[in-house]
């Protein structure tokens, strides 16, 4: 059967016809029908590789590095800063006084405070347990003997041992 139309997308690329097709397969058979059936060439010196070392060469490689961790980035979920109201931040205030006032004996403080996120907007809330070394005012924080640095603005709740609020 001879077609002079493309019968395939194939044909249409290359513009061969049904008759040439089956001719290049004349000729394929003519010039290597010797070797096709041939079994493969093994050198007994190297061993043969496995199934899965063959199958690692071809194994998709990552061609967008990185996209891994930006899809686990954009995954992670932040929470909003909330402000403590007025009677939280007169609570907390009456707690730094009796810290300032005890710095000394290192009163053991549990806190929980808002850290920003530095990749998104937003952040984590975080509580720590420790000893208070200091309280610095300038800096504006709160100082562990763990060296645990908490930021007295995002201060949003104060534990303290022996304190009576």
């Amino acid at each position: 059967m001879n077609h002079t139309r493309p019968i395939n997308q194939w044909h249409s690329v290359y513009g061969i016809t049904d008759s040439e097709l089956h001719g290049a397969e004349q000729k394929v058979l003519e010039h290597y029908g010797d070797i096709i059936d041939a079994p493969r060439p093994h050198d007994p010196s190297r061993s043969r590789a496995t199934r899965q070392q063959r199958a690692a060469q071809f194994s998709p490689f990552a061609a967008l590095t990185g996209f891994e961790e930006e899809i686990a980035e954009e995954e992670r979920q932040t929470e909003s800063w909330v402000e403590p109201g007025e009677e939280q931040s007169e609570m907390l205030n009456r707690k730094f006084s009796y810290i300032d006032a005890h710095t000394k004996e290192h009163p053991l403080v549990t806190a929980v405070y808002f850290e920003m996120d530095e990749k998104k907007s937003g952040g984590s809330y975080h509580t720590v347990h420790g000893a208070v070394k200091a309280v610095d005012m300038i800096a504006g924080t709160l100082i562990l003997t763990d060296r645990t640095t908490i930021p007295i603005p995002y201060l949003w709740d104060l534990q303290v041992e022996g304190c009576d609020e």
